[in-house]
């Protein structure tokens, strides 16, 4: 894989490839000192959300340039037509709508895709969702045994895991008190005997979520789950009640035994990974309840109304996304990570790891043919106070360039007890990203504790961190269900910026299906006896050797 750059051979590319060979060395700090007002002029605030992207590698003409290679590249007619519903999913022949899945709260804001008025089905779509939320919430619906639910499991994998998820231990403080929610999604049997522990069967409502309704894990737990009941003394014709079905394809989910009123339909227009905004929100809404819900997809609302009217230079995905393309396809940045510095975004990391890895994981263009530049980077990251006691010590002195994401409150959700102490880590940890550590510096430091100088010459080599590592800041207001809607949407914008700029289609999963349907064929395998398997002597050995461990 070169470096170079050129989906498009664009006259901005070799601007940009040029203007990189006279930059490239800069330091971030010195930009701070040759320009006092670098922070206002590279920043943005959007209501309770404000992002500080000043320490980056990045000066006013790489930003210029970057709009101007957005510009020729089509970037906002391509915003205009995901928007309006165009089928930019080519190879699967679809539109991609997860905006209009939080548009439809507007009464007067329609989107029309193949002749059809789409919002109308959203729109009926959430009112069943808020009206089945209500009914358990009060009590209106109950388990075969009369009882109230207490308890909500989500079954699914991937996106229709990691959104439910995500939201639920993001709003956790805003949540019903007396529903306890967890979530089944590997088909090891001790992730959901873990689950189950301890808790009601009477009580338990499962959700079941694919797009499908043919994905084995998912189905193997739904198994499971129907086992579990039946084994704790419910009756096979009153597990009904005990199950609900979020799904594209309503004909397998009616025949597994899911009534038609507890089947919430996902559309083929909202990604697998993008599906919270559809039934796989089922989960969460009733967990928050409808109305806090509702504020979620109006905060979503919101970042879509700016990723598609603010101008270029003052929009936040287009920014963070041409960023982005300036680190992995100039910089050869191969890692993005993402910190966040509450507990309850501890999701975060691994929602963005899917998002931006699964849609733009790519290395065949839109025409078809090969590339030779990098795409998707490597997606990591954790709750930055534990990062800080680890991985950030590669961060700091370590060989890899990787550009980070700093995120953190300015109020915490249970009160305000050690806020500062996390801001004051984020600010530090950005700092020192930036400026680094000198050798003179760490002479100093160790003098002032006595050490002597002999000890101090071969010691202080050691503590040299180079700095010039680049960090966007983020500070929110307050954790609450409109900012975590608006920040999600954010990430999912400029992941979509990423695409279009890499001349990619990011709405298919190519490489995840092929995995899958292998899966299957070596599943057979695996339950066939005495025959030996004609794969390679790698994947035939583990297979012999599974079967004799098995014995």
């Amino acid at each position: 894989m070169t470096n170079t750059f050129n989906p498009y051979g664009l006259p901005a590319e070799k601007k940009l490839a040029q203007h990189f060979e006279k930059i490239k060395q800069i330091k971030i700090k010195d930009l701070f000192v040759k320009d006092p007002k670098r922070f206002e002029k590279f920043s943005i605030k959007d209501g309770e959300l404000f992002a500080d992207y000043s320490k980056n590698i990045i000066t006013e003409k790489t930003l210029e340039l970057l709009f101007e290679f957005a510009e020729q590249s089509g970037l906002k007619q391509a915003i205009e037509d995901m928007f309006l519903g165009k089928k930019i999913n080519a190879t699967e022949q679809r539109a991609v709508l997860h905006t209009a899945a939080r548009s439809f709260l507007k009464e007067d804001d329609s989107v029309i895709s193949d002749g059809v008025d789409i919002t109308a089905g959203l729109r009926e779509l959430f009112e069943k969702i808020a009206d089945f939320t209500k009914k358990i919430t009060a009590g209106t619906i109950r388990g075969a045994s009369g009882k109230i639910f207490t308890n909500i499991i989500n079954i699914g994998i991937g996106g229709s895991e990691l959104g439910p998820k995500l939201l639920v231990s993001a709003l956790k403080t805003f949540g019903n008190k007396n529903l306890k929610v967890k979530f089944i999604s590997s088909p090891d049997p001790s992730h959901a005997t873990e689950a189950l522990k301890q808790i009601n069967p009477e009580t338990t409502l499962f959700i079941v979520v694919s797009k499908s309704f043919t994905t084995k894990e998912t189905l193997l737990n739904y198994k499971t789950a129907r086992k579990w009941l039946l084994n704790a003394g419910i009756q096979k014709e009153d597990l009904k009640k005990h199950f609900v079905a979020v799904s594209e394809n309503k004909k397998e989910a009616l025949n597994s035994g899911i009534l038609p009123n507890y089947f919430f339909k996902t559309e083929s227009f909202i990604n697998g990974r993008c599906s919270i905004w559809s039934g796989a929100g089922l989960c969460p809404c009733i967990f928050l309840g409808a109305d806090i819900f509702t504020d979620f997809l109006s905060g979503a609302y919101q970042m879509d109304i700016h990723f598609r009217r603010q101008p270029f230079e003052k929009n936040l995905p287009i920014i963070l996304g041409l960023i982005d393309i300036w680190y992995y396809n100039f910089f050869n940045a191969q890692t993005w990570a993402v910190f966040p510095y509450e507990q309850a975004l501890s999701v975060l990391p691994f929602y963005a790891a899917q998002l931006c890895m699964e849609s733009n994981g790519k290395s065949v263009d839109r025409q078809g043919k090969k590339i030779n530049y990098h795409t998707a980077p490597i997606v990591w990251g954790m709750p930055a106070p534990g990062a800080q006691h680890s991985c950030f010590q590669a961060l700091h002195q370590g060989t890899r360039f990787t550009p980070a994401d700093l995120l953190s409150p300015a109020l915490t959700q249970n009160g305000n007890k050690n806020v500062e102490i996390l801001a004051a880590n984020h600010f530090a940890q950005a700092e020192v990203l930036m400026n680094g550590k000198t050798q003179a510096e760490i002479y100093n430091e160790l003098k002032k504790t006595g050490a002597s100088d002999s000890f101090i010459k071969k010691t202080a080599p050691f503590g040299i961190i180079q700095g010039n590592s680049p960090s966007t800041s983020f500070i929110y207001k307050k954790l609450t269900p409109h900012l975590l809607g608006k920040l999600i949407a954010m990430y999912e914008h400029r992941i979509f910026v990423q695409g279009i700029l890499w001349n990619i289609f990011s709405f298919d999963q190519w490489g995840v299906e092929a995995g899958k349907q292998m899966a299957d064929k070596i599943l057979s395998e695996l339950k066939q006896q005495n025959k030996k398997p004609k794969r390679d002597s790698s994947t035939a050995g583990l297979i012999n050797t599974f079967k004799k461990f098995q014995e």
